[in-house]
């Protein structure tokens, strides 16, 4: 696939995942809480540079995240195929207390086996993106 096919992918989620930012307070009826629009740029910058980050790496593609809403007002960065999960979650930029980097945590997992897994707080793409290469170098 070529590089601009890819990203035109992942811009459309980006552009899908924006009315979010339109959502009210209650928005699934169980209390839940507006999107704070910080948190979702941040969401958008951060999938955007853990997608460059591993192309730049060896030219791989990661599959194109979906960018969804969290019920506390953070939003879910979720990249997924048939072996490998990576969820990141970006709160809303009022809960960043002490610790700027504790604003994104991620958990991923290869092949459902828990051995191969990653898991902490996001402070670059390499945080991630090293890992993603990886997984995708063997075969995905």
């Amino acid at each position: 696939m070529i590089y601009s096919n890819h990203l035109e992918l992942l811009q459309k989620e980006i552009d899908t995942s924006k009315s979010m930012l339109n959502l009210p307070d209650d928005w699934d009826d169980e209390g839940s809480v507006r999107i704070d629009p910080e948190a979702w740029e941040l969401s958008v910058k951060t999938a955007k540079d853990i997608f460059d980050f591993v192309y730049d790496l060896q030219g791989r593609f990661v599959p194109i995240p979906d960018i969804t809403p969290y019920c506390d007002g953070s939003v879910d960065v979720f990249f997924k195929n048939e072996k490998l999960v990576l969820l990141l979650n970006v709160k809303k930029s009022s809960t960043i207390e002490e610790n700027e980097n504790d604003n994104i945590s991620f958990y991923g997992d290869y092949n459902s086996s828990g051995k191969d897994k990653i898991r902490g707080y996001y402070t670059n793409p390499k945080s991630v993106g090293y890992w993603l290469n990886e997984r995708l170098r063997e075969g995905i």
